[in-house]
């Protein structure tokens, strides 16, 4: 096998590195993944395994598309459902939710979450955030292609939605504004203060522009495998 890119169905629970991690023991070869997916997050995950390393960047450039879950009147330390998560009085309706969506369409600045692994002073933000710490976090130019409302369950307060985004977009940050912007917190909170619509669940679809096939004719034995997480010998 001198190069392949294997889309992996990641189940919840295990790290993108975890997946990395198996496939370097079982194939002894160089194995990368495009792209990071929370360990609470499931859905596609394009892991390149030997030459085919060298198109990460390539990969990592796709649009994506995702399938996310968003619950109003209620805040997390950390804007997902691994944090602290506590109720709130507010709530909102499904014509406010679509009626705020058109600002979150085209080139956005997205501030970066505390719990990211982006890294400010040297040091990644998750670190700070788990030993209590507050930062100022940066704030990043991003691409939303499109965000729509599939489902909104009125009595739980959630929300369906399903994104097509550029390359480093934040589901939890897009979760968290879109809560700010319905007014699903009852008075402005600071900035190192946890925020409304944490995010409970996602899935990354597909890559919505697949151009694998247009690389194998510069990487001979190239070539992309589609099967389930379960498939490949090499994970398990």
């Amino acid at each position: 096998m001198t190069a392949c890119v294997v889309l992996v169905d990641k189940p919840v629970g295990p790290t993108s590195f975890d997946i990395v991690r198996t496939a370097r023991r079982g194939l002894k070869t160089r194995v990368g993944h495009a792209g990071t997916l929370d360990p609470f997050a499931s859905g596609l995950l394009l892991v390149m395994i030997g030459a085919a390393t060298r198109i990460s960047q390539l990969l990592m450039g796709l649009p994506k598309e995702y399938d996310l879950t968003v619950q109003f009147g209620a805040v997390s330390n950390t804007a997902d459902p691994t944090g602290e998560i506590t109720p709130t009085e507010k709530r909102t309706t499904a014509a406010q939710v679509m009626a705020v969506l058109d600002g979150f369409r085209g080139r956005i600045r997205q501030r970066v979450p505390l719990t990211s692994a982006v890294k400010v002073d040297g040091e990644p933000l998750y670190r700070k955030a788990h030993r209590g710490e507050t930062a100022e976090t940066p704030e990043r130019e991003v691409m939303i292609y499109d965000v729509n409302l599939i489902d909104f369950d009125e009595e739980a307060q959630t929300a369906r939605l399903l994104a097509l985004t550029g390359s480093g977009v934040y589901m939890r940050a897009l979760a968290e504004d879109i809560g700010r912007a319905v007014g699903a917190v009852a008075t402005p909170l600071p900035s190192d203060a946890p925020v409304s619509a944490p995010l409970l669940w996602k899935k990354r679809l597909r890559p919505r522009s697949w151009v694998l096939n247009d690389t194998s004719e510069e990487m001979p034995g190239f070539s992309p495998w589609t099967k389930p997480y379960s498939s490949y010998p090499f994970l398990s």
